[in-house]
């Protein structure tokens, strides 16, 4: 039987966004750097849009019943909503910290974000090579 190599991929690309998502927000938090932030719940709402898009598509293949007569194809639509609705509360939440930030500065970390930042670029480069490879 032959194996699903791009769902593995998938899963692993998905893994290793978690993984980034976890270390970005450790470092935007230590380092006080709202664009790590920021970047972190991008990433964050990036994978849990793949997760919930995988979900609807399996729940839209479904057949129709005597209770679900259109079937189940309106599942992928409400998961785009879904992920529409917390893309712009993230940037609502983002909006009001920018504004508290704007009113109170503290010091970012150079450093350390510079260091986290080049981390997550060099992983998302490894992601995009991974889907890329698969076309």
């Amino acid at each position: 039987m032959k194996k699903d190599y791009t769902s593995v991929k998938l899963i692993w690309i998905t893994i290793l966004n978690l993984i980034i998502t976890i270390a970005e927000i450790i470092g935007g938090i230590a380092c006080g750097s709202l664009a790590l932030l920021s970047d972190a719940l991008h990433n964050l709402s990036d994978t849990g849009a793949i997760i919930l898009s995988f979900i609807a598509h399996r729940i839209s293949r479904k057949n129709k019943s005597n209770t679900k007569t259109f079937g189940y194809d309106r599942a992928e639509i409400i998961a785009a909503f879904a992920n529409g609705i917390t893309l712009i509360a993230i940037c609502i939440v983002l909006f009001v910290e920018a504004l508290l930030n704007l009113k109170n500065p503290e010091p970012i970390k150079g450093n350390m974000m510079l260091v986290v930042s080049i981390i997550g670029l060099m992983a998302n480069i490894l992601s995009m090579f991974a889907v890329h490879n698969d076309n």
